[in-house]
């Protein structure tokens, strides 16, 4: 009955995860026959030959009886070096590996399977992530300003179909309405739906984003209050709108008491305040 051999404990903080199956490493694999002889002749540090993966050139260093340190170690070391220069994970060294692959202990018992008649062999995996060089920013603003645009539509209840605002400019990005008067989709005469779109293709045609605050105002003419609706979003491409499809109610709004109207004009005001953008690069 074949028996696998148990992994040792994973050492997280030296960056060991163990584990075992059936078949040995593709990219690079050494044999070593007579291993302990090494030590017999002071075979401090073995390098094998280069050998290449994913676009770079390596070896591998073995240290048969441990690395000398203050602190002796009883476990084999196993070390990937790139080009002369040494990384050993944080980034400073091109070398890197783990100082504690495998114990004495575990390597030297014939029961594991790991050293057969003094022979055996270890191997590489090395998988290269090469960087796109392609990224986000998100700036949010700070003590970002808003921007007031007041749009007066004559001839309101002659009004059937879509109309829209010229436009203006808030955060350096070009913005307009567009409001129903007889109301759209869910709104459909019952209310007038109003739209902010972004008409600004300079951020987003690149994959940006907007994030921006929309404060909706209609103008009341008798006592100089206002109907107020405040909403923020996301805008992510041209043409993207915040809509609200049951803002003003039509029998409200064509109601004369209410004072909406004056000589059959409507003023509706839009005060945009960008409050953050992303940027792709």
């Amino acid at each position: 009955m074949n028996t696998r051999p148990q992994p040792e404990v994973n050492n997280i903080e030296e960056g060991v995860i163990r584990s075992t199956r059936e078949f040995p490493p593709f990219h690079y694999n050494f044999k070593i026959q007579s291993f302990s002889l090494l030590s017999k002749n002071s075979v401090v540090k073995y390098d094998s030959a280069v050998f290449e993966s994913g676009g770079y050139k390596w070896k591998l260093s073995l240290y048969p009886k441990g690395m000398q340190t203050k602190r002796k170690w009883s476990y084999i070391p196993l070390f990937d070096n790139n080009g002369g220069r040494y990384r050993r994970f944080h980034g400073l060294k091109t070398e890197w590996g783990f100082s504690q692959l495998i114990s004495h202990a575990t390597f030297y018992n014939s029961c594991n399977g790991y050293l057969v008649d003094d022979t055996c062999v270890f191997g590489a995996e090395i998988f290269v992530y090469k960087s796109t060089g392609k990224g986000e920013s998100l700036c949010m603003v700070k003590d970002a300003a808003a921007v007031n645009f007041t749009w007066k539509i004559e001839s309101f209840s002659q009004k059937d179909n879509l109309l829209k605002s010229e436009m203006f400019t808030a955060a350096n990005h070009k913005w307009n309405l567009e409001l129903y008067p007889k109301g759209h989709s869910i709104g459909k005469n019952k209310y007038a739906s109003v739209y902010l779109r972004l008409a600004d293709s300079k951020t987003t045609s690149t994959g940006g984003k907007v994030f921006a605050k929309f404060v909706f105002r209609a103008k009341y003419y008798i006592n100089g209050n206002h109907l107020e609706h405040n909403f923020t979003q996301w805008f992510c491409k041209e043409g993207d709108n915040l809509d609200w499809l049951k803002v003003l109610e039509l029998k409200e709004l064509n109601n004369k008491t209410k004072g909406f109207l004056l000589n059959d004009a409507l003023i509706v005001e839009a005060e945009v305040t960008v409050l953050g953008i992303a940027k792709t690069f």
